[in-house]
């Protein structure tokens, strides 16, 4: 295979595995990957580009944050000089940094990533694109974060309706929304709101009130004594 494919399936690699939580693996892999894109006879700015959005979002993942954003915005400097301005691409690496300045606890910068690369998969996709609930769920994130907590609900609310449109109304993705979005309402002091969303979070397992999709439901459900 030619050194620009190996690169960019070594890169592929690198997410799959860091997917798996083989942080180590995967890191190894990047680097290989952007090693061997350094080694080309010729630039290839858009390989180089993907290989460090992987090698950042790798070492984001494994806490290294100077390096990360050190990758991550070269990675976005050098798609914003090559595609649209609404390209796919340039908005998955502003996700990248908006997910590394959250893990980080830098919510305002995150916020900021997170709002561009929402607009780009809005223009691009609409709301009603797997890629956009993402998004409209990290930013809701950051914002309960922030203690914005009714901005946070919308986004919420919204990302919910959307995946109950595309995915439909009995996916375990809804009901992991609905999971966050009791969260937010408890944190708001709507103990009722949100042990109702907790409750029909809780329903769309098989155990249904036995299970408790994180420990945080768990608490709120659990009867008084």
């Amino acid at each position: 295979a030619r050194p620009e494919r190996r690169a960019q399936v070594l890169a592929r690699l690198a997410n799959e595995v860091a997917n798996a939580g083989r942080g180590s693996e995967a890191l190894a892999s990047a680097r290989e990957a952007l090693a061997m894109v350094d080694a080309l006879p010729e630039p290839a700015p858009l390989l180089r580009a993907e290989v460090l959005n992987t090698l950042g979002r790798v070492l984001a993942a494994t806490g290294r944050y100077d390096e990360a954003e050190t990758h991550l915005q070269a990675s976005l400097g050098l798609r914003r000089a090559a595609l649209p301005a609404d390209d796919p691409a340039i908005g998955a690496t502003l996700h990248n940094l908006g997910l590394l300045h959250w893990n980080a606890g830098h919510y305002e910068a995150s916020e900021r990533h997170y709002r561009d690369a929402l607009a780009i998969k809005l223009r691009r996709h609409g709301d009603g694109h797997p890629s956009t609930f993402g998004t409209l769920e990290s930013l809701g994130r950051t914002l309960a974060q922030l203690r914005r907590l009714d901005e946070a609900e919308s986004l919420f609310r919204r990302s919910l309706a959307e995946r109950r449109r595309y995915y439909g109304p009995r996916s375990p993705s809804v009901g992991s929304v609905l999971n966050e979005l009791g969260n937010v309402l408890q944190d708001a002091g709507r103990t009722a709101d949100a042990v109702q969303a907790y409750r029909e979070s809780v329903a769309f397992h098989p155990e249904g009130h036995r299970y408790y999709s994180c420990y945080g439901t768990a608490v709120r459900l659990k009867p008084k004594k």
